[in-house]
């Protein structure tokens, strides 16, 4: 059962304040993880403060037994607080073909698309606080400028992505966390760290870069992997709407490589992720100027500020 608290913060505190001092520095927007230390225990010592505490002494439930706690904050300084009770669905992509029942594992899972909060809907001129769990790491999101005194903008950001992305981050967290150093090891060895490759083989990975020792003697392993992934990849190639000019090229390399012809289908399949990216980049680009007319902008204004999609 929700419950509705008085006066909820329109921010958080970005600085910190001397006795006598008259100015604060306040963050409207932010996400922190666990992988954040003191900043996400900071932010979360002001969620205990500033929503938990002020529930009745009977449901405030313990920080150590929180899963997740959603607070919608509007503009008259009252927020609806749900902790523990939503029934989350995320919609996700994911690297195999299931059928519906199927038990789903992180090691599935390759995006989050969307996710549904138990049929909450979080207006757009009102703020909001998440904090959501992934086994054992925790985030925490807010976006408090459609409350803030000096702002009061409505939320044009899609809440559903801003979740599903966070979620994604989470599940991912590994791969997002690999450090520049690593980067440049696996660079220099000519290996990469793609989506297909386990939790498990990751780490392997990793560990190799870290001791920067030969990556090359993990790639029997490798490929025996990728052989059990190849019926799984040509069904997808079948499947995704993104890849329908490619699939007969896709299709062949694949042939190529279940064959052992590996030097026939490495160039078929660059040339084919070169293409899908820059229509995915197009795509990505379309969805902006989209976007930012339904704002109000011009053609013009939107296309020069075009921003950069890796």
């Amino acid at each position: 059962m929700p419950h509705v608290i008085d006066c909820p913060p329109f921010g958080f505190a970005a600085t910190s304040a001397p006795h006598g001092s008259e100015t604060v520095l306040v963050r409207l927007k932010g996400f922190h993880s666990s992988e954040d230390g003191n900043a996400f225990t900071a932010c979360l010592d002001g969620l205990s403060g500033q929503f938990l505490d002020k529930l009745p002494p009977s449901v405030r439930p313990r920080e150590s037994r929180i899963d997740h706690l959603v607070a919608v904050i509007t503009r008259d300084s009252k927020a609806t607080v749900y902790c523990n009770e939503l029934d989350i669905t995320l919609k996700a992509r994911v690297k195999r073909p299931m059928q519906a029942g199927e038990g789903v594992t992180n090691e599935d899972i390759t995006d989050i698309a969307e996710v549904a909060l138990g049929g909450i809907q979080v207006p757009c001129d009102a703020g909001f606080v998440a904090l959501f769990s992934v086994r054992w790491s925790k985030a925490v999101y807010y976006d408090l400028v459609p409350i803030a005194p000096v702002s009061r903008a409505d939320r044009t950001d899609d809440v559903a992505a801003i979740m599903a992305g966070m979620f994604s981050y989470l599940i991912h967290q590994d791969r997002l966390a690999i450090t520049e150093a690593q980067w440049a090891e696996l660079f220099r060895q000519r290996w990469f760290p793609f989506i297909g490759h386990t939790s498990a083989q990751l780490r392997s990975l990793l560990t190799h870069a870290d001791m920067r020792v030969s990556i090359d003697h993990l790639l029997p392993e490798m490929l025996e992997h990728a052989r059990a992934l190849s019926a799984s990849l040509r069904s997808l190639i079948g499947q995704r709407s993104e890849l329908a000019e490619h699939r007969l090229t896709l299709s062949k390399a694949l042939e190529h490589f279940e064959n052992g012809d590996y030097v026939s289908s490495i160039p078929m399949l660059y040339s084919r992720i070169e293409g899908v990216l820059k229509e995915l980049r197009d795509t990505l680009f379309r969805r902006y100027i989209t976007r930012r007319l339904g704002q109000g902008g011009s053609c013009l204004s939107a296309a020069q500020s075009r921003p950069t999609f890796a």
